[in-house]
């Protein structure tokens, strides 16, 4: 008889814990989703329970609104855009003014040596620092379409798909429509597969 109550007491404790634990992983804000919203300023409101997800042409953003109190500081927003080998997945993060304060690759497929160092390239210290530019200026754009910000050598369609990415970022942080991507030209297949960071 106790042996039937304690199989019929963890019948009902393992569904609860298995939904507590969903509930619980549902709470949980990627580590680099936390790493980018430091660098808007020190936010103490709890991003998990804060975070909306929109859905635009396809594509879903996730934004993690940043405040200090009720002070509003900015937004951390994952993003996408398709790059030349495959998505360039992207967490971006920007204060009220517009500006961009950091970003991290959550994930790429670009090509080995070319294409793969969008993690470092727009960095501050990188060739086509984004770090500080204001969006509400305008869109970033590479030089060879009339911008400011070098793209990576060789690159040109990485480069633009990355930028492209974070400006629609800055849109839908704003609560405007971001706009459809560009076609890329045909791929010739140089790529290794997705890459994590």
């Amino acid at each position: 008889m106790l042996r039937t109550r304690l199989i019929t007491l963890a019948l009902c404790i393992v569904p609860l814990v298995a939904v507590a634990a969903l509930v619980a992983a549902g709470d949980e804000v990627p580590a680099e989703v936390e790493a980018v919203a430091k660098t808007v300023g020190s936010y103490n409101n709890k991003l998990a329970k804060e975070k909306k997800t929109v859905t635009y042409h396809d594509i879903e953003y996730t934004i993690y609104p940043l405040r200090r109190g009720r002070r509003e500081l900015g937004a951390a927003v994952i993003t996408v855009a398709n790059g030349y080998e495959g998505p360039i997945r992207t967490v971006v993060a920007f204060n009220t003014k517009g500006e961009v304060c950091g970003y991290r690759v959550l994930l790429q497929t670009e090509t080995p040596r070319w294409g793969d160092v969008v993690p470092d390239w727009f960095q501050k210290n990188g060739q086509g620092n984004i770090i500080g530019k204001n969006l509400s200026e305008g869109d970033l754009k590479v030089r060879q379409d009339n911008g400011t910000i070098d793209g990576i050598t060789r690159s040109t369609i990485t480069s633009r798909a990355f930028l492209h990415s974070v400006n629609n970022a800055y849109k839908v942080y704003k609560g405007q429509e971001p706009e459809i991507q560009p076609a890329n030209p045909p791929r010739h297949g140089h790529g290794g597969g997705p890459r994590r960071f």
